[in-house]
């Protein structure tokens, strides 16, 4: 389920490894422009990515704007509206066959001159072109056994929403 994410240190160092700004870019400037094929990559992809380069931005609000790119998805189609837009980090943040994540964070990385923070997401299960990330439904009602909690629209048990 999107949301009940553990924690893994693999992941995490793949994160690390990631970004590293001299792997990715020349002098440690960032060219997010080689990621933006993301359904060019492994296709299903065995692990997800989310990527995202921001200047003065609080690593929530570099995580919100994964979330918001919800806005140019289309359910129906399984694909952005837009190729002018990005969805894809919100697809693979809410995906639900997704378990285990690690991420990292490079607050000393360099994209058009100017310095920013740059934020890496792994996940065990990538997202699949065109299959739905989460089925529609009301909310909860497809819950596994095991969680008896529903807040905000989420599955979880005691013990998540307490952390």
């Amino acid at each position: 389920m999107a949301g009940d994410y553990n924690w893994d240190t693999e992941l995490e160092r793949s994160a690390k490894d990631f970004t590293t700004c001299d792997n990715i870019g020349n002098d440690s400037v960032i060219d997010l422009d080689r990621y933006d094929n993301f359904f060019g990559e492994v296709n299903p992809q065995q692990t997800g990515r989310n990527i995202v380069f921001g200047h003065d931005m609080s690593l929530e609000d570099l995580i919100g704007s994964w979330f918001k790119q919800w806005v140019a998805y289309n359910y129906n189609w399984q694909v952005c509206e837009s190729q002018n837009e990005r969805c894809e980090d919100f697809v693979q943040l809410v995906w639900s066959e997704a378990t285990l994540v690690g991420c990292s964070a490079n607050p000393s990385c360099v994209h058009d001159g100017v310095k920013g923070t740059f934020l890496v997401g792994y996940y065990d299960k990538g997202s699949t072109p065109f299959k739905p990330p989460f089925k529609l439904g009301q909310e909860c009602s497809q819950c596994d056994s095991g969680y008896g909690f529903c807040e905000d629209g989420l599955c979880g048990t005691e013990a998540w929403f307490r952390s």
